[in-house]
């Protein structure tokens, strides 16, 4: 019971801190200030999304043709990223999924091209998600996929050309993969891959159960876990599994400076058990989820846990955790106290009731309109297609929504923002800035139907977008983290691709600046500790910061 006891502590702990209208009473000189966004005078929400998926030209689709009761098998997986495999500084894109995938080159314009017929990727097999990160440090992004029964390691050989690798790398053993991560965890220089697994399904376990008077999936109670598994790079081609052993049943892997140490920190998202939140102390890696509350809900339960993201979504200038559950669970808002402790802040933050009618999955934190506050965007879907059947207040598809984050306190404006009529099986879900003006902008995996591009049209703030180069396997510096400051501004952002869940992302710092149009500073913090400095004369543009010391 002990956590349930520190739980309640720390929830009691949030009404002095974590959520804009109660900052006040816990300012301290070193808070920074919010910075001032650009007025807006046109009566406009202040984001406004717009689905540009068919004149984008990104035509992918997944789908069972209608066919019910679907088992939980065939009720998961759809992951998405926007990558730059070709190297030419414009965000591509990927969508996977069961027996389908497509990668599509970005022409510049706000079009794609599809080029998977020539890219190597195979389409035919049971994929979920997928992960990406340049683990030999040749300047080219690389991909791994997980599935069901199948797993691939494909090497970006350039020209647009992928190789699968599987084999010769050492990456084995898995059964029904999921979430994945690359990071440097152990401070080798070389990028690490975590491959979160789900459960044991096969032909010897329940299919369909008896829910209410209908049948359909079987929940992930009835099922054993699969444990995850940690790949340690050697040297740029070969991987070598490390014993491990966390609670399983995972959709979500992040891999993120949560606690601050010298390795990034893995979190991972877990339906129906503990969160799990790993740390590398020295060598040996201790699961210290229950010790900081990040392993369970504002009451001490069990979550169904699903999506997971990092931010410092308050500007205190540490890293906070958002985990997305299923429906009847609010979605967890993790707020970062420091010295190691998280207290849930959901309800207090505006999140908690718009979040409990549906099944959430693919989320992020992103500052849509630029102002220096980060907003918060999930895609949620049923697990169940007939779930309708058996409970009229539940849909298969189910809204994206969009919270507006005002001095830390979120306001769903879904309806407003241009979101409100999607109705989607949303599962992946990435962020990027495909058409370079310096938007955020989202890719949404849809298990039933097209997928869905959204273009950022909200109006014009300031912004500078921060790309690292170093040498090594670690190129792009993934677990670096990236500093601004400016007159009565600070804010943080971490270097990595992985997050949300079965999906990727560029590994691009992004900071709005509302109407501040510079200097700024930037305070780089290489994975290895050291410190590097940068003055930006300019914003508004995407610089990349090469290492030298």
């Amino acid at each position: 019971m002990r956590h349930r006891i520190s739980r309640r502590l720390f929830l009691l702990s949030g009404l002095l801190s974590g959520c804009g209208i109660h900052r006040s009473l816990s300012a301290s000189p070193a808070d920074p200030a919010p910075i001032s966004s650009t007025k807006n005078t046109s009566n406009l929400p202040p984001i406004r999304l717009t689905d540009v998926t068919e004149q984008a030209g990104i035509r992918f689709s997944l789908g069972h043709g209608g066919r019910s009761p679907l088992t939980i098998l065939e009720t998961a997986g759809g992951g998405c990223a926007f990558l730059d495999y070709d190297d030419d500084g414009w965000s591509d894109i990927l969508l996977v999924g069961p027996y389908n995938l497509a990668l599509y080159r970005n022409r510049r314009d706000g079009t794609f091209e599809n080029v998977t017929s020539q890219s190597g990727l195979d389409p035919h097999r049971y994929w979920m998600g997928c992960a990406v990160g340049d683990y030999d440090g040749d300047g080219l992004p690389d991909i791994f996929l997980s599935g069901y029964h199948c797993y691939a390691l494909y090497h970006n050989e350039g020209k647009g050309r992928f190789r699968e690798v599987t084999a010769e790398s050492g990456i084995e053993g898995l059964d029904w993969s999921m979430s994945a991560a690359f990071a440097d965890f152990t401070g080798s220089g070389r990028l690490d891959l975590f491959i979160g697994q789900y459960v044991l399904f096969n032909q010897s376990t329940p299919q369909i159960c008896t829910v209410g008077r209908a049948h359909s999936a079987c929940g992930p109670e009835i099922y054993q876990p699969l444990s995850g598994h940690l790949f340690l790079n050697l040297d740029g081609r070969r991987f070598r599994a490390i014993p491990w052993k966390d609670t399983g049943k995972t959709w979500g892997a992040l891999a993120s400076r949560l606690l601050d140490g010298p390795y990034p920190d893995l979190y991972l998202a877990n339906d129906m058990m503990p969160g799990d939140l790993w740390t590398n102390q020295q060598g040996h890696w201790r699961n210290v989820g229950v010790l900081t509350g990040t392993a369970y809900d504002a009451q001490g339960n069990l979550q169904g846990g699903m999506g997971v993201d990092s931010a410092d979504y308050d500007n205190d200038g540490r890293l906070d955790l958002i985990v997305t559950t299923y429906f009847a669970q609010p979605a967890s808002l993790y707020h970062n106290d420091g010295n190691g402790l998280f207290h849930v802040v959901s309800s207090l933050c505006g999140i908690g009731p718009p979040t409990m009618p549906y099944v959430n999955f693919g989320t992020s934190f992103v500052d849509f309109d630029n102002d220096g506050w980060l907003d918060l965007i999930i895609t949620n879907g049923h697990v169940r297609d007939n779930v309708h059947s058996f409970d009229e207040a539940q849909t298969y598809a189910q809204p994206v929504q969009v919270f507006h984050n005002q001095n830390a306190y979120f306001n769903e404006i879904s309806q407003e923002c241009g979101v409100g009529s999607l109705r989607l099986v949303g599962r992946g879900l990435t962020i990027g800035d495909y058409d370079r003006d310096g938007r955020q902008d989202v890719l949404i995996c849809n298990l039933e139907g097209r997928s869905v591009l959204l273009r950022n049209v909200s109006e014009p703030n300031h912004w500078i977008e921060v790309m690292l180069r170093q040498p090594g396997m670690n190129r792009s510096a993934l677990g670096a983290m990236v500093t601004l400051e400016a007159p009565s501004l600070r804010r943080i952002a971490e270097i990595r691709t992985c997050g949300s869940v079965l999906s990727a992302r560029e590994p691009i710092a992004h900071f709005g600046l509302g109407s501040y149009s510079g200097p700024v500073t930037l305070h780089i913090r290489w994975p290895d500790g050291k410190m590097q400095h940068a003055s930006i004369e300019h914003v508004d543009q995407r610089v990349t910061i090469t290492r030298s010391v």
